[in-house]
């Protein structure tokens, strides 16, 4: 939970700078802007990829399987 709420912390000040643009709500989804790849080396890039996507995943795993079931 701490995680989560750090990271969506993280994601308000990044789009508040303008590096990054929210485009959807359902999933949620977030558009790396330009200037972003132009500011930070690619394994930084990688790095921030690598916590996004694990912080997806465990969302997922703590909302439970979305087809099938009951």
């Amino acid at each position: 939970m701490r995680q989560q709420r750090e990271l969506s912390a993280s994601l308000r000040k990044l789009e508040g700078l303008g590096f990054i643009r929210k485009f959807g709500d359902e999933p949620e989804a977030w558009e790396i802007r330009r200037i972003l790849k132009a500011r930070l080396p690619a394994a930084e890039l990688e790095k921030l990829k690598a916590q996004l996507i694990a912080a997806a995943e465990k969302r997922m795993e703590e909302e439970g399987p979305s087809d099938g079931g009951g």
